[in-house]
């Protein structure tokens, strides 16, 4: 109730305020989180394919590890 609230007092929609809230506390924006992985990928000089199946082999070795 109260978010929506802070909405129509702003003339901001709901999702905007939350986006707001999240920036503020320094939470990345889905475009901003977007653009770090890409550099990331450029800075490591994987293509999208490579850069997954890395994820996934590092994903998997870290779950026998906890098993």
């Amino acid at each position: 109730m109260a978010l929506k609230q802070a909405a129509a007092e702003r003339g901001k929609t709901m999702g905007e305020i939350i986006e707001e809230s999240l920036e503020h506390y320094g939470v990345k924006t889905r475009v901003e989180a977007a653009a770090l992985i890409a550099l990331a990928r450029e800075r490591a000089g994987l293509d999208e394919d490579q850069a997954m199946h890395l994820g996934l082999e590092a994903s998997r070795a870290a779950r026998q590890k906890t098993n």
